[in-house]
């Protein structure tokens, strides 16, 4: 008897620069953009935005 684990062999977790592997490898376009910020006062926490200036709405973007 084998024991096998079913599941997703990758996913997103508490590291920036991990997820953002994982999303380039399966969205390999030239186009995607990476905007990094810190946000909060207290938690000063660390996010990014990702679009891909082919298809993004500057307007929507900015808002």
């Amino acid at each position: 008897m084998e024991t096998t684990t079913q599941g997703p062999q990758s996913g997103f977790s508490e590291s920036l620069p991990t997820n953002l592997g994982l999303i380039r490898q399966r969205y390999p376009s030239t186009t995607l953009t990476v905007e990094s910020m810190t946000i909060g006062t207290t938690s000063q926490t660390k996010v990014m935005i990702l679009h891909d200036t082919q298809y993004v709405d500057p307007v929507v973007l900015k808002e």
